[in-house]
């Protein structure tokens, strides 16, 4: 059963003569609220417009949230040694991409997302993936 949901149930007998009717259904059963059980799927850097890079992922559904208050934290750097992470923190659940402007050309980009919630982080690392920033317009 997932975290942060309502449960009812059911019962139907069974036995040589055939299954019963459903009896009816149970009191509402709570499940308590934790971390996510996993990050976005599908994370991607595209280089779509010139001097842009855009991250863009799956949305996770309600049911993976798993407690309220659930976002996503993107992190993004240029993929050299030493360089370090920039954070944006997207809290509609539903956004599947995020633009950010005034990048150089054809740069490339480690790129991951993590979910959280109000009980904390997910459970899992994410995963790293590669992209790259748009290429001037003049090789379009």
């Amino acid at each position: 059963m997932s975290p942060w949901a309502n449960y009812t149930f059911r019962v139907i007998a069974r036995n040589s003569i055939g299954p019963s009717l459903p009896s009816l259904h149970s009191d509402v059963c709570f499940t308590p609220p934790d971390v996510p059980f996993k990050n976005p799927e599908n994370v991607k850097g595209d280089k779509t417009t010139p001097y842009t890079l855009l991250i863009s992922w799956t949305p996770m559904p309600e049911i993976e949230h798993n407690a309220a208050k659930f976002q996503y934290e993107v992190q993004w750097k240029p993929d050299e040694e030493n360089a370090q992470w920039t954070t944006e923190i997207i809290k509609d659940w539903r956004t599947s991409s995020l633009l950010i402007p005034n990048q150089p050309i054809y740069r490339p980009y480690l790129i991951k997302i993590r979910s959280f919630n109000e009980k904390g982080q997910s459970n899992v690392a994410p995963t790293v993936v590669r992209g790259f920033s748009g290429q001037d317009s003049k090789f379009f």
